[in-house]
């Protein structure tokens, strides 16, 4: 009995070695295409920007995509590096969207929009804007600007009207840093209209304020100035081969040393940021660039806005890249 169990193994294990090696076939896995970088775009808003009025922030998503989920977000670090989300929106079936919200807080802000990741496109930014939401006029007591923003280093002429007061002294107070306390910097008297004006040269976003400090005393609705950074930009070399570099190197005014600094590429229309990099002693930056393609391209370089001064863009320079012997 057991001589002939232990040929039944034998005969089994013989079958075995026989049979042809049969694999498994593994559970099929759908493919995914990677990921391409989207592009959004964000509209300068048009109309009153008043803590009063809802604003309508648009653009367009590029490919279209209904339901996609686009941020609205403001720039808040002093370097230009930060950003919070504010509010938010939806794509439409064709690419558009509007995200509309209103600002309690009167003041400078530099803005942008951001487009969410799915499946098939990256996260995306816009290019950022800046804009200046102003306080509700006092009825009586009026104050204007005759530029908003200017850039760094021009004039603007603060004026408006005191309905009854003519030839009244009148002072001009302002917040000379991006927070504190309204201090008091200049004096003059309206005319037999009740009409008044200053002129200054501020070197970074500024509050004002005019107030009849006698009796019976009065003040406007505060004024918010921005102020644009000046940038300037050159190229090391105007015509080079694919394959070497470009060194982009500028300074910015008033001085930014640590701030973030961008290179922007212009593709169809849409500047694209190459590269980056850090505002260096003296106020001035050097950016390397490898260019990997032929062609004539535009370059531009951006300092990103925030509390102190509004963004900066400099001129576009033009390099080209011949292909390689």
């Amino acid at each position: 009995m057991r001589s002939r169990i232990v040929m039944l193994i034998a005969a089994a294990a013989a079958l075995a070695l026989a049979l042809p090696t049969v694999a498994l076939a593994r559970p099929h896995r759908p493919h995914h295409p990677p990921r391409v970088a989207a592009t959004i775009t964000l509209d300068q808003p048009s109309g009153a920007l008043t803590t009063a009025t809802p604003i309508a922030f648009t653009g367009m998503v590029t490919p279209a995509g209904a339901g996609r989920r686009i941020l609205l977000q403001s720039q808040v670090g002093v370097n230009g590096d930060r950003w919070i989300t504010i509010d938010g929106g939806f794509a439409h079936a064709n690419g558009t969207y509007t995200i509309v919200h209103r600002f309690r807080i009167p003041g400078d802000r530099t803005l942008r929009t951001v487009l969410q990741p799915n499946r098939r496109t990256l996260r995306t930014a816009s290019t950022p804007i800046s804009i200046t939401v102003q306080q509700l006029q006092v009825a009586g007591f009026t104050i204007n600007a005759s530029a908003d923003p200017i850039d760094f280093g021009q004039s603007v002429t603060i004026s408006g009207t005191l309905t009854g007061g003519a030839n009244t002294s009148v002072t001009l107070f302002a917040r000379n840093e991006w927070r504190g306390r309204l201090h008091a910097i200049a004096t003059g008297t309206t005319d037999g209209s009740g009409d008044y004006s200053f002129t200054r040269s501020p070197p970074r976003n500024t509050v004002y304020q005019v107030r009849v400090t006698t009796h019976p005393k009065q003040r406007t609705a505060r004024l918010f100035e921005g102020v644009r950074d000046v940038v300037s930009i050159a190229a090391s070399a105007s015509t080079v081969t694919v394959g070497q570099v470009v060194t982009f190197t500028g300074t910015v005014q008033p001085s930014k040393v640590g701030h973030l600094i961008l290179l922007q590429r212009l593709d169809n229309g849409i500047w694209q940021t190459v590269a980056f990099g850090r505002v260096g002693a003296g106020s001035a930056y050097s950016i390397p660039y490898t260019l990997s393609a032929a062609g004539s391209a535009q370059y531009r370089t951006v300092v990103p806005g925030g509390p102190v001064n509004q963004r900066g863009v400099s001129s576009a320079v033009q390099v080209t890249a011949n292909p390689s012997p």
